[in-house]
């Protein structure tokens, strides 16, 4: 499955840029299927990147009845690695399970482009292949059946939220450029980040 999608952000990019990276943890109420994101792991190797670790909480009522027998009970979240570029303002993105790593594949890209001094385009590119023949226990004939049930289950939590992170991103821009918005999205202390790495 190849998710492609591109919209315009009516802000500057480099505000744009800031609260994305500064503000992940404000999104899900403008993501289905994401109950809550927490920051796992921040760390800034130059002025310019970051690499960042998520956990996102998700609503397990849309894992579908014929994979619960082979999932464990922590299928109630995803993770995903990210690799922050400043000065290109791409972000690298990779999406896994701790127990089920092998069981699917999604990488993709965030590319912020200029679109002019008060507006840019955010395009959004990811690749999901899923693998159900790796989950252990699982019958040949059931990861056969089982192929377009996975992709479905790891589309129907990401795509959904890939496809609202422009309108997600445009709200959580303007909370950033309020007085208060302004406090609230900042960089992980290191109290935060030192917590973050036991998460």
């Amino acid at each position: 499955m190849q998710i492609r999608h591109d919209a315009l952000i009516h802000f500057p990019i480099d505000r744009v840029y800031d609260a994305f990276l500064t503000g992940m943890e404000q999104l899900p109420p403008w993501l289905p299927s994401i109950d809550r994101i927490d920051i796992t792991r921040f760390e800034q190797p130059s002025a310019h990147t970051a690499e960042v670790d998520y956990k996102w909480h998700i609503d397990t009522s849309i894992i579908p009845v014929l994979l619960r027998p082979f999932l464990r009970s922590n299928m109630d979240h995803i993770r995903s690695t990210t690799v922050w570029c400043a000065q290109r303002r791409v972000v690298e993105f990779e999406f896994y399970h701790d127990d089920y790593r092998s069981l699917f594949d999604c990488k993709g890209t965030f590319t912020l482009v200029e679109q002019g001094s008060h507006s840019m385009r955010i395009d959004i590119h990811a690749d999901l292949y899923p693998y159900p023949e790796r989950l252990p226990g699982l019958p040949v004939w059931v990861a056969k059946k089982g192929l377009p049930l996975v992709e479905k289950l790891i589309g129907d939590i990401l795509k959904p939220s890939l496809l609202a992170l422009p309108e997600a991103l445009q709200a959580l821009t303007a909370i950033a450029e309020s007085p208060e918005g302004a406090r609230i999205l900042s960089f992980p202390s290191a109290g935060n980040v030192r917590e973050a790495r036991h998460a």
